[in-house]
């Protein structure tokens, strides 16, 4: 059966530190202006501004995976996973082989279901990579 790789990211657990994105850049050696991953904030009109009056505020993140992004091929060649992956402090991301009912996203995945979360894919316009769900 031909894998089918897929990333999972909890919005949950994201805290919107961004080293996901860095963790990226660095690991790929993408130049200065390039990011397969950025980290949407939102909520008010700055990256650190909630929306709301004290204390009812909100704030949120979403890391938005760039088409370009090759879920660190060369690092799944060697078993590991992808470094935002692996580099996330909050353990946000999953990833894995859907087509493996026994691999971490398939099995995360299924849990969800179950506890009747969703998971949700973002809209086309923000031309991120296909295989990327996320749990809201």
């Amino acid at each position: 059966m031909p894998r089918k790789y897929a990333l999972l990211v909890d919005l949950r657990k994201c805290t919107g530190c961004m080293t996901c994105s860095m963790a990226c850049k660095v690991e790929n050696y993408l130049p200065e202006g390039i990011w397969w991953t950025r980290v949407l904030t939102v909520g008010g009109p700055g990256a650190d501004l909630p929306l709301g009056n004290y204390p009812n505020t909100h704030m949120y993140w979403i890391p938005i995976i760039s088409t370009d992004c090759t879920f660190c091929v060369h690092r799944r060649t060697e078993g590991v996973d992808p470094f935002c992956v692996q580099s996330c402090p909050m353990e946000a991301r999953a990833f894995g082989d859907m087509a493996d009912p026994n691999s971490e996203i398939s099995k995360k995945m299924n849990k969800i279901h179950q506890n009747g979360l969703v998971i949700s894919r973002l809209p086309k316009f923000l031309k991120t990579k296909p295989p990327v769900y996320y749990i809201f």
